[in-house]
Parts: structure tokens; sequence; C-alpha cells
């Protein structure tokens, strides 16, 4: 689905409670109860009734019928994409991170990237990510998540909360030792706010658009790109990790300082889980056979070999990589509480798409006025 944020300036923070309240329902129940809904609200079933009808009117949510223990139906509501948006959004908003959202700039198969206008603090651009997981089955997004386990019936708005929960554990702690990825930013249920890296993405790279003056020149440039990259594989080895998916789709040569930068590492998995040799042999061939047939480049390295990796650091086992023996789902799940608190519902967004970027940008105003009713 497209982000629309321009109905968050007719949300009052009472909407944002409701929201809050079916998200916090929904961890025991497919269909939040409506008497549930007032109690975890704290509002009166009249007002609830109001609240999720406007909600209901902006597509944020949709009124079901669900089953009791005894089989009596009842009335109740289930949280969309769309509410699950604008409380991952007004959260960032609150911790200062984004303060406007502008266009579009990518579709995948489970997410959607959009500019931002970050705060004041953020002297760089930025994008968020949303995860969608919903667009692929479920068969393939098990597959390739091995955290969900045998579970067969989580929502796609909580795997998609795992999702970005995990791949931000990842890019932090990337980041923190040195691998080039964005600079992590925020982090908010299903949606991630990071540094936007401008440059282009390896699959559309021409050599006619590569550093040099001649065609040896840019040769040259590829060839050291390609031994870049191998390293990239080698050293995120050394730190417990096998990329899982390294091609030229998850990777950017930033135009300023010329180095290749990963962007997505959705299957990041440890060096002692079971198939990591083999997911290390792929990213290895993978990359190589991509230079190979793009820019008619041949790599004249050792080819290197998990076996023969020797691990310096274990941020596998920090961040609870698949594979390492550890708690996947429990893990992630604690890692991401916090973003229950009704607190965070603490500040609005304003429509200006009449501005010269078409974007939203939040009003001041409302900032502030939200903020008094939270004090």
């Amino acid at each position: 689905m497209k982000l629309d944020v321009a109905p968050l300036r007719y949300l009052q923070k009472e909407h944002f409670d409701v929201l809050t309240a079916i998200e916090m329902g929904s961890r025991n129940h497919e269909v939040v109860p409506m008497r549930l809904l007032s109690q975890l609200s704290k509002q009166r079933p009249g007002g609830v009734n109001k609240l999720v009808s406007d909600l209901q009117k902006l597509k944020l949510v949709s009124k079901e019928s669900g089953k009791a223990g005894s089989g009596k139906p009842y009335e109740g509501v289930i949280l969309g994409y769309g509410g699950y948006d604008y409380l991952a959004l007004r959260a960032l908003s609150g911790k200062g991170a984004v303060v406007g959202v502008g266009r579009q700039i990518g579709v995948g198969k489970e997410s959607d990237i959009y500019e931002v206008f970050p705060g004041e603090d953020i002297d760089f651009s930025c994008v968020i990510k949303l995860q969608r997981l919903g667009r692929t089955s479920f068969r393939s997004v098990k597959k390739n998540r091995d955290y969900i386990g045998n579970r067969q019936h989580y929502s796609w708005l909580y795997l998609s909360k795992l999702a970005a929960t995990k791949e931000f554990a990842f890019m932090e702690a990337l980041y923190e030792h040195g691998f080039p990825v964005p600079v992590p930013v925020g982090h908010s249920r299903h949606v991630i706010c990071m540094q936007q890296i401008m440059g282009i993405r390896l699959d559309e790279l021409r050599l006619e658009t590569v550093p040099g003056e001649t065609e040896e020149a840019k040769l040259e440039f590829v060839k050291e790109k390609l031994t870049e990259c191998i390293r990239m594989i080698i050293r995120l080895a050394e730190h417990g990790l096998v990329h899982g998916d390294f091609n030229e789709f998850n990777l950017i040569l930033e135009e300023d300082s010329l180095r290749m930068v990963m962007i997505d590492f959705p299957q990041m998995t440890s060096v002692k889980h079971e198939e990591a040799s083999v997911f290390f042999q792929r990213d290895v061939e993978g990359v190589i056979s991509f230079f190979a047939r793009k820019f008619g480049v041949v790599y004249e390295g050792p080819m290197p070999e998990l076996s023969t990796i020797i691990q310096s650091h274990d941020l596998d086992k920090q961040l609870r990589a698949s594979g390492s023996k550890s708690k996947d789902l429990e893990d992630l799940e604690d890692l991401d509480d916090e973003d229950l608190e009704c607190e965070d519902n603490n500040a609005e967004y304003d429509d200006q798409s009449g501005s010269e970027n078409h974007s939203t940008e939040m009003s001041d105003e409302s900032e502030s006025e939200n903020q008094e009713n939270n004090l």
C-alpha cells in the first residue's frame, strides 16, 4: 500500500490512543474486542465507537467479527498497515528522527522506501524503509526469515516489525564496527529511518559512467570495486556473519567517497549456521559472476573459503543471528517492546502538499499543542 500522511493532520491524541490500544490488544487477539479496546484506551464505549469510525474512514483499521473461546461471536477491530504506519511515524517524530515525509523512491517485494525530512539535529539526508512482508507468501517469508520458526499464525504486521527490528540491530552493529552501511537514525515497529546514500546501485552502473579517462582506467576501477566487495564478504565472516544475499541490488557506489555501501541485509546469518558455507560461497560466486557478466572483469585474487577465515568478533552471537543457537523470536520481541508505550504518541503531522517538494511536514503549532497534552 502507498503511504498517505495527509490525514494525519485530522487525528487527535485520542485517535492515537485507540490505535495504540488496538496494537496492544492484537498481542492476544486476532480481532480486538471493542470492550477490551475501551479498557486499554481508557475511553468510554461510545467515544471508542466514534474514534474507530473515524479511523475506519481513513482505512487505518477495519471492523471485523471475531469468536470468543466459547464460540460466541463479538464485534472487534483489526489494525491495518495504514494505522501501523501512523503509529511508527508518530513515534519516530517524537524521537526527533522524522519531521516530514516526501516522495516514494523505492518499491520492493517486501518494503517501501520514502524520502523524509529529518530532525534538526540530523545534518544529512534520510529515508524511511517500511517493511511490507504481506506482499509475499508466508511460505516465502518463513523460508528466508527463520526466526519465525514453526509458528503459523503471526500477523503480517508483527512479522514486519520483527524484520525491521532485526535489520536495524544489524545496521547499528555494523555501523559501529566500521562497515560501509547507512547511518542508523531511528526505528519504530516496522519502520527504519536511516541515512540516504547518494550514488548509483551496482546493477545500474555502466562502464561509461565509471571514473577514469580511458577504458583501461575504468576497468581497473571496476576491478578494485570487485576486490572491495570480496573483502567486505570476508570481513563480515571475520565478525561472525554471512550476508546471504550479497548482490548487485543490495550495494550502492557512493558518489562522494566512491566506496561500496551495503543497503540491505535481511538474511544475515551466523558463520555457525549449518548452511553458512553454502551461503558464503554463493555470495562470493554471485558477485564475481556479476562483474564478469556486466564488465568482463575476472577476479584474480585467491578464492576465499569460510573454513579458512579466522573469526575475530562474535557479532553473530551479539545480534542473535540465525544459526547462532539463540532464541531468535523471544530475543527480538525484547528489543522493541517500548513501541507499545502510549507516550510515543506525542507529535502530529500537517499536510504541506502544496509545497515545492510535494511533501508532508510537521506543523510546529500542532506539535507544541500535543506536547502540552502529554505533559
